[in-house]
């Protein structure tokens, strides 16, 4: 029987023991004001250091084992950002140490009593929360397996465990007291799963809020969710064939190359979304650190977090539900050691190989430590580049002749830029055709390996993965940007929800619309001409290629670029194309007409890319620069190809 709220008066409970994360709090407190502003009652949960490990900890990267003075002063940073949400707006509050009492604690820490390989069995309330501990576990302690643990990761096991059944009877709990309509969480952690669980079982609405993936991560942007591992996501992804024909406008097109130049060379807190560091070096000085070879191809490989795809899977189970990905290799290590055998068949090419930063980042990854075992050593045309070594993603990516992927995401930002890309899974993260290049079976992946290393990106190709990024940032969010900052920088800063937007918002809790049917049904009424499409990528390309170059240029000729060199502002991560000057874009393979294209520049507004085997020589205003840069001759080539193509 629900024990939802039956009175005229709604209420919602906000579900975030993590407060003191302030862009968590900030876009639940979005949310909680439009409701409020439609007569809900709301509360905002006071966790009162009830939490046996919540995520303020790994944010704040504290240890394993928290002492009790290291976790008070957490819980204070918590209940003062509390404090102040819960002045600017109004929100009640539910102080969770009065719904817990001895007896549930005893309950909750006789779970454990159990031999410690055992705990992954450990079921509350019928859910599996031995189970959905271990992700947690994993994205913080980086391990495959709860097989092994030292004494500190399995402390923090236990605790995860703990957490994930205590807040399950707590939510229980809060309501039968407070008979909400709707409990909000943020994010997808063992605890919000167990909000979720006890919400199923008390029939009362739940609801999840994220924020896109844009410009790392952008806080304007909100994504609703009915269920935390269901393949709601996933399905919107793989119903790509839906948005393949849409064309897009041209905004979102410039929003697409603005994400890519915010990867490579943004900076600042929301970088801290990107696990790459930005491009830091020039082309040239990569070749020689890694010892490359400029008259063979490049290919390159990007690994993922294996313990994240791991712990995912893990997840998915638990709920009755699958990925239904479909994976060449039984692990990325196999698939390392097929690209390295692979490699030594073919002396016209090297491998390079950027292992995931995330892998050595504060903790090292079990993964990591495997990887370093079985691939000990470079050869002349295997390379590995460990998360240690002083290389960008975003470097590599401008000298390489195709990327390989397993489920990175960065095979979209390589195609989007124009790098041929495959990947040796289907079904995560891209469906199985339209975007990149995937397989299935060893068979399939060695054909389209050999193909792919002497193809080019089409036009086509490239418009597609753009569209893609928007059907997969865009598509699936709303934008609040009329009051809501993109950055989290100033976290005094608690905005009301966009007068335009309130009643959306609740129409979309209350599940009145559908916000992905909506963004699909706007995108097909607004009929963006393909023309226009096509020159907003034909200028984003141009951006790009003057970017590039734009610290390239001999001394004492780089006078022309300080008027139109990108700025990024290191507060905001804006990217500013205020000062561009735009230029009409000539590609040539003929270098012997390089003086003929210097005269010609300083006559008019036309730039030339000029292909030199490995090298782009870019002519403008009778000022040429000449780097090893691929990524540039391969735009140049696909602007070109625009130009006369039908698409």
């Amino acid at each position: 029987m629900s024990t939802v709220n039956s009175s005229k008066t709604k209420t919602a409970v906000i579900f975030l023991p993590e407060a003191g994360i302030y862009p968590y709090l900030r876009s639940l407190s979005v949310v909680g004001d439009a409701l409020k502003k439609d007569q809900y009652k709301v509360y905002i949960i006071d966790c009162n250091g009830v939490s046996f490990r919540c995520p303020m900890m790994p944010n704040y990267q504290m240890p394993f084992v928290v002492s009790a003075e290291q976790k008070q002063e957490k819980c204070l940073e918590c209940k003062k950002r509390l404090e102040n949400a819960m002045k600017v707006y109004g929100f009640g509050r539910v102080n969770l140490r009065e719904y817990v009492d001895e007896h549930l604690l005893q309950t909750i820490n006789d779970l454990l009593k159990i031999s410690a390989d055992k705990w992954r069995d450990i079921e509350y309330r019928d859910l599996k929360v031995g189970q959905i501990a271990i992700r947690d576990l994993t994205l913080e302690a980086k391990v495959l397996s709860v097989n092994n643990l030292t004494p500190e990761q399995e402390h923090m096991y236990g605790n995860y465990i703990k957490n994930t059944a205590l807040m399950i009877e707590i939510t229980d709990r809060i309501i039968k007291d407070k008979k909400p309509s709707v409990i909000l969480t943020y994010n997808s952690y063992a605890q919000c799963q167990a909000v979720e669980c006890a919400c199923q079982i008390n029939g009362v609405n739940f609801k999840c809020i994220t924020n896109a993936n844009h410009l790392g991560a952008n806080f304007s942007l909100f994504v609703f969710t009915d269920h935390l591992f269901v393949n709601e996501f996933w399905d919107h992804q793989l119903a790509w064939k839906t948005g393949q024909q849409i064309p897009i406008s041209a905004n979102a097109v410039k929003d697409c190359f603005d994400d890519a130049f915010f990867r490579m060379y943004g900076s600042g807190p929301r970088k801290s979304h990107i696990f790459s560091s930005a491009k830091v070096q020039g082309p040239e000085i990569l070749y020689n650190q890694l010892s490359l070879n400029k008259s063979k191809k490049i290919l390159g490989v990007f690994t993922s977090s294996y313990d994240e795809l791991l712990g995912l899977k893990n997840i998915f189970n638990v709920w009755g539900q699958s990925l239904n990905e479909k994976e060449v290799f039984k692990n990325q290590i196999e698939w390392l050691l097929f690209l390295r055998e692979f490699s030594k068949s073919r002396n016209d090419l090297q491998i390079a190989v950027r292992v995931h930063p995330r892998e050595g980042l504060n903790v090292l990854s079990e993964h990591l430590q495997m990887l370093r075992k079985v691939l000990p050593e470079n050869t002349e045309n295997f390379k590995i580049i460990w998360p240690s070594d002083p290389v960008s993603s975003y470097d590599l990516m401008e000298i390489i002749d195709c990327c390989l992927i397993s489920i990175s995401t960065i095979g979209m930002e390589c195609q989007r830029l124009g790098i041929p890309t495959l990947s040796c899974t289907r079904n995560v993260n891209y469906p199985d055709e339209g975007v990149i290049e995937t397989a299935c079976n060893i068979e399939e992946y060695k054909r389209k390996l050999e193909n792919i290393i002497d193809s080019k990106c089409t036009p086509k190709e490239m418009i597609n993965c753009i569209r893609y990024y928007n059907w997969r940032t865009f598509v699936n969010s709303l934008d609040m940007g009329e009051s809501i900052p993109k950055d989290f920088e100033d976290s005094s800063v608690y905005p009301e929800v966009p007068e335009n937007k309130q009643k959306m918002v609740v129409d979309i809790l209350e599940d009145k619309i559908d916000l992905i049917k909506y963004n699909i049904e706007r995108l097909l009424q607004a009929n963006y001409s393909k023309d226009e499409e096509l020159e907003a990528v034909k200028l984003g390309i141009r951006r790009v290629i003057d970017k590039l170059f734009a610290s390239s240029l001999p001394k004492g000729k780089e006078v022309f670029y300080k008027r139109w060199f990108y700025s990024i502002n290191r507060y905001y991560d804006k990217i500013s194309v205020g000062n561009f000057q735009d230029y009409a874009l000539e590609y040539s393979e003929d270098v012997s007409q390089i003086n003929n294209f210097i005269k010609k520049s300083k006559k008019n507004n036309i730039a030339y890319l000029v292909k030199d085997g490995v090298y782009a020589i870019f002519v403008r205003n009778g000022v040429s620069a000449r780097i090893p840069s691929k990524m540039a001759i391969n735009l140049a080539r696909i602007h070109k190809e625009m130009e006369n193509e039908i698409l």
